[in-house]
């Protein structure tokens, strides 16, 4: 793919594919998705040098900035890692990267496809991939999580359109950003529902995550 890592653009990569998150300050929506899948992919593949790489980022980052104290709790709750994570923006470089693209709402993937148009075939929001793989999901090949990850991405690509939301916002994440609890409940039950989801495809007997 191009020639940056998931985190730290101008170094060479290492391990495999790259699945990036995004949403707007990268401060809520994708680092909770990001930790989250990141655990999962993690449990699943005991060789480091084979796992997913799992990274996030926003369209208008608060670049540096720690995730959300509530998005922090509700990765522990569901058994994930919010230490050491820093607002990234995003750039074409780790679009071009990524083997999938998974974004909060649909305005998140307009803005990774106007980066890279290219990026449209495996670029889908968190709620829209969730559905698709429940649809599909008996179509992904490979005995390993990076694999399933590549295979997941083609079969997206060609099932987008065949499993169609109720309402259109149905494919967004709630931003609960400077909201109240019931805005961040809403948010945290749409990220862990499609995380089971996305799990459940690329990682069969993957950990399950705890609810709330």
């Amino acid at each position: 793919m191009s020639e940056a890592p998931a985190t730290v653009e101008g170094q060479q990569p290492t391990g495999g594919p790259l699945l990036l998150v995004v949403c707007t300050g990268n401060i809520c929506r994708s680092p909770m998705a990001e930790r989250l899948l990141k655990a999962a992919f993690d449990a699943a593949e005991p060789d480091p040098a084979l796992r997913v790489r799992v990274a996030s980022a926003g369209t208008s980052a608060l670049t540096g900035a720690p995730m959300e104290p509530e998005a922090a709790d509700a990765v522990r709750r569901a058994g994930g890692d919010p230490t050491g994570h820093e607002a990234t923006y995003l750039t074409s470089t780790l679009i071009r990267e990524a083997a999938l693209v998974l974004t909060a709402a649909r305005d998140h993937r307009g803005a990774v496809v106007r980066l890279v148009p290219a990026a449209v075939r495996r670029t889908f929001t968190l709620p829209e991939a969730a559905r698709l793989l429940e649809a599909v999901g008996d179509q992904v090949q490979g005995d390993r999580v990076a694999e399933r990850l590549v295979s997941a991405a083609s079969i997206l690509a060609g099932a987008r359109g065949r499993v169609m939301p109720k309402e259109p916002g149905d494919d967004d994440v709630l931003d609960p950003y400077r909201r109240g609890p019931k805005e961040w409940a809403t948010s945290e039950e749409q990220v862990t529902q499609a995380v089971r989801a996305i799990v459940g495809a690329l990682v069969p007997s993957g950990r399950a995550l705890t609810t709330r």
